[in-house]
């Protein structure tokens, strides 16, 4: 029983270095271990606990991933996927794709990945098959290599769970130490049902050892990628970023130097130098993490805006395509009857959680887009308000200051001077 797994002893097993996950480059990302066999170091409670943490900083969370997206497409492995699906070359096909992705994400955080009757683990079932048909076509299209190796799935957990665990004040997250590891935890989890081995599993240690390897992956792998980055960067990253501010009206919140800036801002880099524009959307990046961090109220309506807009997009997607797969990391097209074996859910019967979205001219729901641009608006209508409410309150006092009976004097003087000139 679920129970009975809970209580067996903890495993040991993980990597303590950034060397030791490098050493799963040349492993494929499959464990082949059924994620119908529960774990023995599996805690339940703990890794429940995650979904009132995600419910608290679901916001904060999801611009996190979109910043671990921007730097993160400068990693040859990743951008030659992306390269190769031809999936993300433009702002529709890549909106789309990265709404089925946050999507999932979703799921896996707010249901329960270990219930097999529930969306969550039919969810990460379906994207550990789709791993595995997408492992089949590149290394079939692109021989000599491993594709969506172990490695290569740790780096990807990083981007999902480092930034929040190493730089958590910077994105506006409050948490305590514990509620932290366990969010470790969690991504331990859900590394175990992708089907990543304890021995490459960058969480399998706890939080200490993980933050470890997520600074040494940052400062000798993701920061010299992103200082020259292939000359493929520039077109996905700019394709994301031009997709996602159609979430907002059109309205340009977002830009690939802006979210880059950000990032370097939260590692404490520097972010170089920035135009006046990209200036201006770092700063009120800023400013909407400082509101998530310091008012209760704005972060739950950013995360109620957040969490609408994603639910509502994913059914548009999902009801404008037509049925087919597609892993929601790559954006590869899967042929039917191409799952992974060990995994309970086959890319057939995954079809209701995984769509194919190819309709450059699916209507995002509009209502979900005002409301979400309203509520990132927010801060800068409170911060406009109180501006001008400053201003005339310096205005007041500084008139209120003033010798009024040599104001009087002023204005006696001045039409006795209008009244000689007549």
């Amino acid at each position: 029983s679920l129970q009975s797994a809970a209580m067996q002893p903890t495993s040991t097993a993980g990597p303590t270095s950034l060397e030791d996950l490098k050493a799963g480059s040349s492993k494929p990302g499959e464990s082949g271990i059924s994620s119908l066999q529960l774990p023995p170091w599996l805690d339940m409670a703990r890794c429940q606990r995650s979904r009132r943490f995600f419910a608290e900083h679901a916001a904060a969370m999801v611009l996190a991933w979109h910043c671990s997206l921007v730097i993160g497409f400068s990693l040859p492995s990743l951008l030659s996927a992306l390269v190769f699906t031809h999936a993300s070359d433009s702002p529709s096909k890549s909106l789309q794709r990265y709404i089925r992705t946050f999507s999932h994400l979703v799921s896996w955080h707010v249901g329960n990945i270990w219930d097999p009757q529930s969306k969550s683990f039919a969810s990460i079932q379906a994207v550990r098959g789709l791993h595995a048909g997408v492992r089949s076509q590149m290394q079939a299209h692109l021989p000599g290599q491993t594709w969506i190796s172990m490695y290569d799935m740790a780096c990807v957990q990083s981007g999902f769970m480092g930034a929040i665990t190493i730089v958590p004040t910077k994105l506006g997250i409050h948490a305590s130490d514990s509620s932290l590891e366990d969010y470790v935890y969690f991504w331990r989890c859900v590394g175990y049902h992708l089907g990543v081995s304890d021995e490459y599993n960058l969480c399998s240690l706890g939080k200490q050892i993980s933050d470890k390897i997520v600074w040494e992956f940052i400062d000798s792998v993701l920061m010299p990628d992103i200082a020259h980055p292939p000359a493929e960067y520039l077109p996905i990253a700019k394709a994301y970023i031009d997709g996602l501010n159609l979430t907002t009206l059109g309205l340009p919140f977002f830009s690939v130097q802006s979210t880059l800036a950000l990032s370097y801002w939260a590692l404490n880099r520097d972010h170089g130098q920035l135009s006046f524009g990209d200036l201006c959307r770092f700063y009120y990046l800023r400013l909407v993490l400082l509101c998530i961090g310091a008012f209760s109220p704005f972060r739950h309506l950013l995360n109620w805006a957040v969490l609408a807009y994603l639910r509502q997009a994913s059914y548009c997607v999902e009801g404008s395509s037509r049925t087919a797969e597609r892993c929601p990391f790559t954006g590869m097209s899967i042929q039917h009857g191409m799952a992974c074996p060990h995994a309970s859910t086959s890319v057939a019967g995954a079809q209701s959680f995984d769509h194919c979205a190819h309709d450059a001219n699916v209507q995002l729901p509009v209502l979900a887009r005002i409301l979400l641009t309203i509520v990132l608006l927010l801060p800068a209508a409170v911060l406009g308000g109180f501006a001008c409410g400053t201003l005339f309150a310096l205005a007041w006092f500084g008139y209120a200051l003033v010798d009024r009976e040599t104001v009087g004097q002023l204005a006696t003087f001045m039409l006795m001077e209008r009244d000689q000139a007549m």
